[in-house]
């Protein structure tokens, strides 16, 4: 396997727990930037605004995500079908979709939401990946 090759494609009761988890992932991250913000905000309140404001975006991301992640899993199936579901393959169809995403829905920033799809994607593969093991 190199950066854009890849493995057999994996079963698809494999592809539905990595969506599942892909689209999920960033609710514990959230929950423990809120826990961060919270204690910041007792010591010095102006420090926990970024932390806070980085917590809510996380939480609130499933809400939103499921867009990037109808775009992106046919677009991944298709190309692990081909064996051509790499790092760097992941990466960009994380790419692609974040931006198609934000495109779609409105009023977010493209770049943000494309970093997330990056970010979104190399999880699902890194869970196909354990998967398959």
């Amino acid at each position: 396997m190199t950066l854009w090759r890849s493995g057999p494609a994996p079963a698809p009761g494999a592809w539905l727990l990595a969506g599942l988890i892909g689209w999920v992932w960033s609710v514990p991250f959230g929950l423990l930037l809120w826990l961060v913000a919270v204690g910041l905000g007792r010591l010095v309140p102006e420090l926990a605004l970024m932390p806070m404001a980085a917590a809510l975006f996380l939480l609130f991301a499933p809400a939103f995500s499921w867009v990037g992640l109808l775009i992106a899993l046919p677009m991944a199936v298709g190309a692990a079908r081909r064996g051509l579901f790499g790092p760097g393959s992941a990466a960009l169809i994380g790419a692609v979709a974040g931006g198609l995403a934000a495109w779609a829905l409105g009023g977010t920033s493209e770049v943000m939401t494309a970093v997330f799809g990056v970010i979104t994607l190399l999880i699902v593969r890194a869970v196909l990946t354990r998967a398959a093991r």
